[in-house]
């Protein structure tokens, strides 16, 4: 390989590599977005016997 490749290589490769913040942001907003989709479809997943039983939950923390 010559030396021009291996500089447009690390070039490349250093362009390509994410920030570590919008990848922490990203994330959040994904298990945030698992979650709420949960919780609308609570009824569905119970159906499905995949949800905890939610007697011992404070009406609280539990959407309409």
């Amino acid at each position: 390989m010559r030396k021009t490749s291996r500089a447009r290589a690390k070039c490349v490769a250093a362009e390509a590599s994410a920030n570590p913040v919008l990848l922490y942001i990203a994330l959040s907003l994904l298990t945030l977005l698992g979650i709420l989709e949960a919780d609308l479809h609570r009824d569905t997943l119970k159906g499905w016997g995949v949800s905890i039983n939610s007697e011992f939950v404070d009406s609280r923390f539990v959407g309409p």
